[in-house]
């Protein structure tokens, strides 16, 4: 499900290919460990000179002793499903590094069987840096 928040935002700048890498990193987490059938909503919504993009699932959550590794390089959490689900983990140290150079910022919440929601924004102008 897709909600855009703000019908007048109808584009923004970046690099194409590296926002399509991000969307799809956060979009294939939330959908690898949402349970079966699961929602997951993605909005975007205009915060002044910002575009904030949000990917929500309903999933399995994150224990809290585990977030502080999720952007970490190299490092997955160590739960039965991400055995299940292994990756190179690399996926959200390269979505902070590219909203980063975008000049934006990235974050999330998350609850054990309540579900993540993954958070960044990005100037809508681009970085002027």
């Amino acid at each position: 499900e897709m909600c855009i928040r703000d019908r007048g935002l109808t584009h923004i700048r970046a690099d194409e290919a590296r926002f399509v890498q991000i969307m799809y990193n956060l979009m294939d987490n939330a959908i690898k460990f949402s349970h079966e059938n699961g929602l997951v909503k993605v909005r975007a919504e205009r915060k002044g000179d910002l575009v904030e993009i949000t990917v929500k699932d309903k999933g399995i959550g994150i224990k809290e002793e585990d977030q502080c590794k999720l952007f970490k390089p190299f490092s997955q959490v160590d739960s039965f499903s991400s055995k299940t689900f292994q990756g190179t983990g690399l996926g959200l140290s390269l979505v902070k590094q590219i909203v980063n150079l975008h000049g934006g910022e990235v974050w999330f919440n998350s609850k054990i069987g309540e579900g993540s929601t993954f958070a960044f924004t990005v100037p809508i102008d681009g970085n002027n840096n």
